[in-house]
């Protein structure tokens, strides 16, 4: 039926009729009103979309079966379809499709589309019908007709013409007329991006191809896993009529086969007592993949077997699909196979003795499996379990539990109850236990004397009932053990109770400003108290923390027990302000910005990011917030995150820190990324050229040079590369730019290349030193000039460019014409005036005066060349035993050379060189310190004695790695004549030396040394003997040698200077004993110039009293009350009360010293009690404090040097805290305008 305006009567009429259509046999044809010679050809094959291949009977309300699941069991779930006979029709089946066959004349097909009345779709009206048959026919320029049987309610359409356009209405009708469902396919949650494809391009795709709706869940985290392979899963939810979802999930399929070639599982449900004996079980399956390159299976190590009651060990395999699938399956199938063979046998040893067991590096462990083929389990470190479970073979079991019986015995044990001391403290006892244990102390005893060592568990000494606290030492023989005891003992007399403090509610993983912090918060407050400190792990049950006094290394005497209290509770004070900053501390997690605009939050290099955290240094700066992009890879954020179960995605921005810093952070997010964004389009305005590939050497310049000049002129991006010069920025810019480079490209265009012939021997003065003159020529005109091969090279041109294609006296001239001619020239013109007034003159020197006018690494050759601007050259003179110099320039320049060289030759002239020989033990005195015994000799034997290194040409004493023992002397012969004197005199007096040993107690060795060494030079110059000092620790003597006489006065002044040393006491007033205790350079000074040593008594901090000077309450900037400006302030100046307390000052050295330093000490007791002033400032705003300091610290350091004053920041950004400024009152003030001066400023 070819009318398409009688189809709702024609869907009538069938429908009331009597009779069914008469049904197709498979070799029937049917005739076309249309195309007569037509004949019909049934076949599946041609027309798959009309074959019911999943068998499904009439009536089924689900015309397409659901999916198969993704996994390993998807294959083996898929059935091959059976095409159903054309003559089913009869029997309320689904027809078999009709292929048509048409002439060879005519490409045109038809296909048949028979929908069931349950297969319509809901609100089906003929009206419906006419109107997509209209539509689909419009649309693909294709006929269509269509029927209905009475009697089935089956719809007919066919449709004809091209085989494409046939198939696309085909589908099209299909997805308007039968009815939608919804299916659900579970695919690997790492190939939804590839079926979503670029931009959704994929994904897309398949949608209109298939007329089907494909919806993938947005949140990432609504996942499942196969059970098969354990990978995360995702359900792609499928909407449309049943071929549509066919041939969606197909291509759906295909794109996840075509990603998942690849698997990796791991398998965690195996007992970790399997695990040593899979390699060898799996050993025959492994050879078999060996050519599988691809292939990785990795089982745990003993250390992740020992410690599987914190971390459950795993077996990783990865490798193409099936080969994985198969060694899984492997796998398990071994462990079912020991199963059935293999059993257990436990032991009782003590925890002490399973060291022995294990053996060196687990050597006992791996014998008995070789040997016995089972393997010894130990109990967690954690348990106080001392059972030994023995795994293998039924028939093996008794042998290795000899085994490991005979490992454990034969050894001695000792047993110290550390809980008698301090008359049975019990807690103090666990306390120190702990202590022990995360400090390692016992495992360095363990180290050094080969004994194990077993202190309780933690999870016993948790246990506050515990009566008794009771290591335990075990070694082969009783002398270790004995001074393993010995040891302990004296680290648990070294820590009385008073030496350990608890802190109980403190963790260091809960506290999340950590994470913004660039220093260990707990390893600064340990340094600075001079304490150790116990943090509980996560395997601890106790959750207090211990803050333990350790005792100064290497100092004689305990501090005073105060001492000790105040500085556990200024410890404990510190952690209890970490407490209370941790009140004020949250976090927050953005998801509703995506990855894409990362970037913009981030700027060029961080800046953005660094500006919006107020971060000026970003290497030292210390920061109140933090905000990560994405996932991290920060091991504390990783340990806050697990803590607090906090999962991130690569979408996630993670912000902590103080409350009001996390939402004003949160709040300037989106600010952020909308100024990047107008600024990257300010700035996205490109024009490209296409210039001659010829250009590009003269647009970029020397190194760069043009091209740099251009970006930074026009403040644009400039890339140039193969003639095409591409210019990004903003428009007026990129537009200036333009003009620029077109401007130069014209004159390119204009471009020429001329020659000059000039002899080789002027280009030194044309290219003039490091090439100086022709850069300047080249700049001025815009050229290049290239000089041949080697040119200048006398001259050092540095940076001369090369032409090694022309003749040696051809200079290449390249640019514009008119610049070209100009510069060619002035290069005539100058080499014109050197021709006329340069002059070559040659003179003679001895070979003995060519070093001298060389110099060390020719430096005396190249300055006296760039002084005189001449060419100097020297060549060996046959065997005359003198050398020519040539030089060419000017006359004056000439003149400066030959002066240099008859200076050299009066002084150089006569030289000889003799050699001595000097036994090897004696060339560290010849040289002296940095060569000064060599210019003493020297100048002894009547040489110079400002020699300014020199003095080793003069006399080359061989390096300290030869083996020679010959000395090489030159000189005029008086000179050689004086120093081989000398030196003999010298060896002569060496040889009669003596060698002393003198006994100075270490503690004042120093006061021999001094400053860099200064006293003991002075002492060896004074006395001309060599000394000795072994090193700060040693218990060596002093080693002093010379003439006997020498060494007896040396050592009689040694004595003198480090004997008990004299104390100087001063009393100072509290403010001055305040600042000068505070003042390491004073104390370093005295340290460092004068070998005095200072300590103070009675210091302590000043009452104060506010003086008339103090300031109003709340002033802003301008004068007027605001109190909510970020820049309000609060000012409050203080004078020092003056009592009658004083501040003793004790000063500690040798007499002399002493009577050197009191200048220094006067003078600053004296400064120190003018700065009677404290001032106070209170900012509204902590975050000032950084801009204060400065990066580096500069800023502040540049404010107490130009008010001198004592300026003190708070490091915690507390607004209660002031700054502090202490000094004269004139100081203070000063000070604290500077301040404001700087805040003041945006």
């Amino acid at each position: 039926m070819s009318s398409f305006s009688a189809a709702a009567s024609l869907f009538a009429k069938h429908h009331s009729a009597p009779e069914s259509p008469a049904p197709l046999a498979e070799s029937e044809t049917t005739e076309s009103t249309k195309s007569s010679e037509s004949s019909f050809n049934l076949s599946s094959e041609e027309f798959p979309s009309l074959t019911n291949s999943f068998g499904l009977q009439k009536g089924s309300n689900d015309v397409l079966s659901s999916p198969q699941p993704w996994g390993a069991a998807a294959a083996a779930a898929t059935t091959t379809a059976t095409p159903i006979a054309s003559s089913q029709l009869t029997n309320g089946t689904s027809p078999r499709p009709v292929r048509m066959t048409i002439p060879n004349r005519s490409s045109a097909v038809s296909e048949s589309i028979f929908i069931e009345p349950q297969q319509l779709c809901e609100g089906f009206t003929p009206m419906l019908l006419s109107s997509t048959l209209l539509r689909v026919k419009n649309k693909h320029s294709t006929s269509i007709e269509s029927s209905s049987s009475k009697a089935t309610g089956t719809i007919t359409i066919i449709v004809k013409g091209d085989e494409a356009k046939v198939r696309a209405a085909k589908r099209e009708l299909k997805a308007a007329l039968c009815r939608k469902r919804t299916d659900t396919l579970s695919v690997p949650r790492k190939t939804i991006r590839h079926i979503i494809g670029p931009k959704g391009v994929t994904l897309n795709d398949i949608t209109t191809r298939t007329l089907c709706q494909v919806t993938i869940p947005r949140d990432s985290n609504e996942t499942a896993q196969d059970d098969s392979t354990g990978e995360d899963t995702v359900d792609v939810v499928l909407t449309g009529d049943s071929d549509g979802i066919a041939a969606a999930t197909a291509a759906i399929l295909d794109i996840v086969a075509e990603h998942t070639k690849n698997l990796s599982v791991r398998i965690t449900d195996i007992e970790p007592r399997f695990y040593p004996f899979l390699s060898s079980a799996l050993s025959p399956k492994l050879d078999e993949l060996d050519h599988v390159e691809d292939l990785k299976l990795s089982f745990p190590t003993a250390r992740q077997i020992l410690a599987a009651d914190s971390t459950p060990p795993y077996i990783s395999i990865s490798g193409p699909r099936e080969i994985v699938l198969s060694v899984r399956d492997n796998i398990y199938a071994a462990v079912e196979k020991m199963n059935l063979t293999f059993g257990e046998a436990k032991t009782s040893i003590p925890r002490a003795r399973h060291r022995f067991v294990l053996g060196d590096k687990g050597k006992n462990v791996q014998d008995l499996l070789e040997t016995t083929g089972c393997y010894v389990s130990f109990p967690p470190l954690s348990s106080s379990d001392n059972t030994l479970v023995i795994f293998g073979p039924r028939s093996n079991l008794s042998a290795a539990l000899e085994r490991v019986l005979t490992d454990s015995s034969s050894l001695s044990v000792d047993v110290l109850d550390i809980s008698l001391a301090y008359s049975h403290n019990v807690r103090h006892a666990r306390d120190l236990a702990r202590y022990f244990v995360y400090s390692g102390k016992l495992s360095d005893i363990e180290s050094e004397l080969d004994v194990q060592i077993c202190p309780p568990p933690l999870s016993t000494l948790a246990d506050s009932s515990l009566d008794a606290v009771k290591i335990e030492i075990v070694a082969k023989d009783a002398e270790p053990i004995k001074a393993a005891r010995k040891k302990i003992v004296d680290l648990v007399n070294s820590i009385p109770p008073s030496y350990i403090q608890h802190i109980d509610g403190v963790n260091p993983t809960d506290y999340p400003q950590f994470i913004t912090s660039k220093k260990d918060v707990f390893a600064e407050m340990c340094s600075q108290y001079g304490l150790s400190i116990v943090c509980p792990n996560k395997n601890d049950p106790a959750r207090d923390m211990l803050l333990v006094y350790l005792a100064a290394p290497g100092s004689e005497f305990l501090p005073d027990p105060q001492q000790i209290a105040d500085r556990l509770k200024g410890a404990m004070e510190y952690v209890r302000s970490l407490q209370q900053k941790l009140a004020d501390f949250t976090y927050t997690i953005v998801d509703s910005i995506p990855s894409s605009d990362f970037k913009y939050i981030i700027g060029p290099k961080g800046a953005t990011l660094n500006k919006l955290l107020g971060v000026t240094d970003a290497e030292n700066d210390e920061t109140d917030a933090y905000i990560l992009l994405g996932k991290s890879n920060n091991y504390k954020l990783r340990k806050f995150l697990a803590a607090n179960d906090i999962n991130l995605t690569e979408s996630s921005i993670f912000i902590c820190g103080p409350e009001s810093e996390v939402k004003r952070l949160k709040s300037s997010l989106a600010r952020v990324i909308k100024e990047a964004k107008e600024e990257e389009v300010r700035n996205s305005y490109k024009v490209a050229l296409d210039l001659e590939p010829g250009f590009m050497m003269s647009l970029i310049g020397r190194q760069g040079s043009n091209i740099i000049k251009l970006r930074t002129d026009f403040d644009c991006s400039i890339e140039a590369e193969s003639g095409a010069v591409s210019i990004k920025g903003v428009k007026s810019n990129v537009e200036a730019a333009r003009d620029e480079i077109m401007k130069q490209y014209k004159e390119f265009q204009d471009y020429r290349e001329d020659t000059l012939s000039i002899p080789a021997k002027y280009y030194g003065a044309l290219i003039g030193p490091k090439g100086a003159f022709v850069s300047k020529l080249e700049e001025k005109y815009g050229v290049r000039v290239l000089f041949p091969h080697g040119a200048g090279s006398d001259t050092a041109s540095d940076g001369v460019s090369e032409n090694n294609n022309r003749s040696n006296d051809d200079i290449v001239v390249q640019g514009a014409s008119k610049k070209v001619a100009a510069a060619k020239k002035e290069l005539l013109e100058l080499y014109k005036y050197e021709a006329e007034s340069s002059q070559s003159e040659e003179f003679a020197i001895p070979d003995a005066v060519a070093p001298f006018l060389i110099g060390r690494n020719g430096d005396t050759i190249k300055q006296l060349s760039a002084l005189s601007y001449t060419t100097v050259k020297l060549q060996k003179d046959g065997e005359s035993g003198q050398q020519s110099v040539l030089v060419t320039g000017r006359k004056e320049g000439i003149k400066i050379v030959k002066d240099k060289i008859d200076e050299l030759i009066a002084l150089h002239g006569d030289s000889v060189t003799q050699s001595i020989t000097v036994p090897k033990k004696y060339h560290r005195n010849l040289r002296g310190h940095n060569g000064s015994k060599l210019r003493e000799i020297i100048a002894g034997a009547g040489g110079d004695s400002k020699l300014d290194g020199e003095e080793t040409r003069i006399i080359r004493v061989p390096p300290s790695s030869s083996d020679s023992e010959e000395v090489i002397i030159s000189g005029k012969s008086s000179l050689v004549d004086g120093i081989i004197k000398a030196i003999e005199t010298m060896v002569e007096d060496l040889k009669s030396e003596v060698t002393k040993l003198v006994d100075i107690a270490p503690g004042r060795r120093a006061a021999l040394v001094g400053p860099g060494g200064s006293v003991r030079r002075q002492l060896e110059h004074e006395y001309s003997v060599s000394i000795d000092i072994p090193p700060s620790g040693s218990s060596a003597s002093v080693k002093v040698s010379g003439k006997i006489e020498n060494v007896d006065q040396a050592i009689a002044k040694m004595q003198s200077m480090a004997g008990e040393p004299s104390v100087s006491v001063k009393q100072l007033s509290p403010t001055a004993g305040l600042i000068l205790s505070e003042d390491r350079e004073f104390k370093n000074t005295l340290r460092r110039d004068y070998s005095v040593s200072v300590s103070f008594e009675g210091v302590r901090e000043l009452s104060t009293e506010v003086s008339e000077s103090q300031q109003g309450d709340i002033l802003s900037e301008n004068g007027a009350a605001d109190p909510s400006s970020l820049t309000a302030y609060r000012w409050i100046m203080y004078v020092t009360n003056t009592d009658d307390s004083k501040v003793v000052m004790s000063l500690s050295g040798s007499d002399d010293n002493l009577k050197r330093s009191e200048k220094f000490v006067s003078r600053s007791i004296k400064t120190a009690e003018g700065l009677n002033a404290v001032g106070s400032l209170f900012l509204n705003d902590p975050s000032m404090f950084k801009r204060i300091v400065g990066a580096g610290g500069r800023t502040i350091q540049r404010i107490r040097e130009s008010t001198g004053s004592m300026i003190d920041v708070p490091r915690n950004s507390d607004a209660k805290k002031p700054v502090v400024i202490r000094g004269s009152q004139k100081g203070v003030k000063a000070a604290k305008q500077e301040i404001l001066a700087i805040l003041s400023k945006e």
